[in-house]
């Protein structure tokens, strides 16, 4: 990390609180010691939380972590600075949690200014490095849990061991774990989603060599998916030519329709590295949805053109509208990709990938109508940018729809950024809550007022942030939900689910293939 120097000198004037365990006295000597140092410090870059991230004020204690500076034997002096009080914290290890009284505290100074802490390094009892990052709390609590995948990378390995997949449901309100409610899963499986009112279940199974299988039944406590649990997406016009993977399903959000990609081909090159494994888009196919009333799967007239690339679909929450990411064939990337599954990388990375085979996706928006559909149209701020703009996702208010842009592609891009135009189309923007680099497969919480989303700010393995909304549409600096990371492992696809969801496990009932046979 790039390192800089900065003064030591303080201004704040230091109150001494009652807490003896922080303020204990090796605490209270370097911190004599950093006041009168007036040396140049090398920076300490804190890595959580953002400098002026805003936390919900229901969030539970946040993990403090920042970059060492690799000098011998080193440690650091936590510093709090409260409105009355200065709190101390001595640590050997890079990281630091307040305990949950202290940290209410900080939750309710942050709310009338900024709370200010700081990081000290110490190496032989001398300071050597300082940083600094502000805290502020947000307005709104943050009504929701969190539903994400947690698989080992690169993409292939994942998909080889499918076994060591889990789900996972967090609540970043509460010190308890997340609840792991499905594991050790015989079958391949990835995208998930609930639908908005937290009744509905659905994700993509490949059943039995089936690529188009697909779970979708009433989300319960214990859900047991079996034979009956499952839809197949291959089962949309069997006698036309083409296979239906199903990709990037959305659920209405009372959870009757689900509208999806089919007949599909794709672009696929998988890439053996942890960071950006794979680039990814499809590059043939159109959107059909599937009626969980009448149990008809049919295509959406006016999405359903054999001459466009349609997906990425979203329903507003009043189900009348559609919006997808549409773009026109290519015979190139077609006729490369011929009748393979994926082509080689040949040893080039992401970057490389893209200059080769560039790909852009505008946003378009129609009629859903109970799947009738309508005429698309550009939305506008989104379409005709000279950028790829792809997975959109409407607020639940109706009132602005997010989406990823790009200069390329669709998956795990590098520089994906979350962009906000008004549901109807008009100006779009960037989102303040992008990190660097990447930003992706984003869900709103129930209440608006929160959207979580992919980042790689910290780590090279994905991990899910937390950013809050006003009502202008504008968002804080994110805060890390740090319950959701490992080091070892990406969390992908968040997904925000009312908070009284009473999901605890999932089990799939359908034997596994015989892979001997």
């Amino acid at each position: 990390m790039h390192k800089q120097l900065h003064s030591t000198f303080f201004t704040l004037a230091l109150l001494f609180c009652s807490a003896a365990a922080l303020q204990a006295e090796p605490a209270r000597e370097l911190e004599e010691t950093l006041l009168h140092h007036t040396r140049l410090l090398e920076q300490v870059e804190i890595l959580n939380p953002l400098d002026n991230a805003a936390f919900p004020p229901d969030f539970a204690p946040c993990r403090v972590f920042w970059e060492p500076l690799g000098f011998p034997e080193e440690r650091w002096l936590v510093r709090v600075l409260l409105p009355e009080s200065t709190i101390l914290a001595e640590v050997r290890e890079p990281s630091w949690r307040p305990d949950t009284d202290l940290w209410q505290r900080m939750l309710q100074a942050a709310r009338s200014a900024p709370l200010r802490l700081e990081v000290a390094a110490f190496s032989a009892n001398r300071p050597v490095g300082l940083g600094h990052a502000h805290m502020r709390t947000a307005p709104d609590p943050f009504d929701a849990r969190v539903l994400v995948q947690r698989i080992p990378v690169p993409f292939l390995h994942a998909q080889d061991n499918s076994r060591l997949s889990q789900w996972l449901l967090d609540d970043p309100t509460s010190t308890d774990p997340p609840v792991t409610v499905l594991s050790d899963m015989p079958h391949c499986g990835n995208c998930h989603t609930v639908s908005g009112n937290g009744k509905v279940f659905g994700m993509d199974v490949d059943l039995h060599g089936d690529k188009g299988g697909y779970a979708l039944a009433d989300l319960e406590k214990d859900m047991v998916l079996g034979p009956d649990g499952f839809i197949s997406w291959s089962d949309y016009r069997p006698d036309q030519p083409g296979k239906s993977m199903g990709l990037f399903t959305k659920l209405s959000l009372d959870g009757r329709f689900a509208v999806t990609t089919v007949k599909e081909k794709s672009f696929f090159i998988p890439i053996d590295h942890v960071t950006y494994s794979q680039l990814f888009f499809p590059i043939r196919g159109h959107l059909a949805c599937y009626d969980r009333t009448t149990g008809r799967m049919a295509p959406i007239p006016g999405a359903d053109r054999d001459d466009r690339v349609q997906t990425s679909p979203a329903l507003s929450p009043d189900g009348k509208w559609l919006v997808f990411a549409g773009a026109p064939l290519n015979p190139r990337l077609l006729e490369a990709m011929g009748d393979r599954k994926f082509l080689p990388a040949e040893g080039r990375y992401i970057d490389e990938l893209n200059e080769l085979y560039p790909y852009q996706f505008e946003l378009y928006r129609m009629p859903f109508d109970a799947g009738r559909g309508g005429e698309p149209r550009p939305l506008e701020g989104a379409s005709d940018n000279g950028m790829s703009n792809y997975f959109p996702r409407y607020s639940p208010d109706g009132r602005w729809i997010v989406y990823c842009r790009a200069p390329t592609g669709l998956v795990q891009q590098p520089q994906s950024k979350l962009w906000i135009v008004p549901a109807a189309g008009g100006a779009a923007r960037p989102l303040e809550c992008n990190t660097e680099p990447f930003n992706s497969w984003h869900s709103f919480t129930p209440n608006g007022r929160w959207i979580i989303f992919s980042s790689k700010q910290t780590s090279v393995y994905t991990q899910t942030y937390a950013a809050h909304l006003d009502e202008q549409g504008r968002a804080s600096r994110p805060v890390l939900l740090d319950a959701l990371m490992d080091g070892r492992s990406a969390y992908i696809i968040p997904e925000a689910v009312p908070a009284d969801i009473p999901l605890r496990s999932i089990r799939i009932d359908v034997p596994a293939p015989d892979i001997a046979r």
